[in-house]
């Protein structure tokens, strides 16, 4: 009779996890969704990291959100930015360990049009796709060093 309220205990407990996670998801992608509507003469740019300033002004002053997939996203006036922002990237492993890798306090900038919408995020190859803007070699120390990208892209 114990194990039978222990697994009911459970199942509750998951269940109201699990609509609790649902409710924020879909009270992110609502938020997404009116940024962008709210924005249309502007360009939407979702940074899969941490953004620290823009234009040399810390990034709050732009009122980012957090966007499904846990990214910050904002909306900029068309033409050229500059950015300070930190990322990680994780690399799976078979036989070792996942290793973190981490760049921080990157400089970069780069120029955004009216209605068109970014992604920044780092990258473990740089693909040689006309959608890339942004391409910044970074080269991060380790465990075993390796070179990653910054890399920006416009859909």
């Amino acid at each position: 009779m114990n194990q039978m309220y222990m697994i009911i205990a459970v199942v509750i407990i998951w269940a109201v996890a699990f609509v609790v996670s649902i409710t924020i998801q879909m009270m992110r992608k609502k938020v997404e969704a009116q940024l962008v509507e709210k924005n249309t003469t502007k360009a939407i740019v979702h940074f899969y990291g941490n953004v620290s300033k823009i234009d040399g002004q810390d990034a709050a002053l732009y009122h980012p959100v957090k966007g499904q997939m846990l990214d910050t996203i904002v909306a900029l006036e068309p033409g050229h930015h500059t950015f300070v922002g930190s990322f990680q990237i994780t690399e799976n492993g078979i036989v070792a360990k996942h290793k973190n890798y981490y760049a921080t306090d990157i400089n970069f900038a780069f120029d955004v049009e009216m209605g068109k919408r970014y992604q920044v995020g780092i990258y473990k190859e740089n693909e040689n796709d006309e959608k890339v803007i942004l391409s910044l070699p970074l080269a991060v120390d380790g465990f075993s060093s390796r070179t990653l990208y910054l890399i920006a892209t416009c859909e």
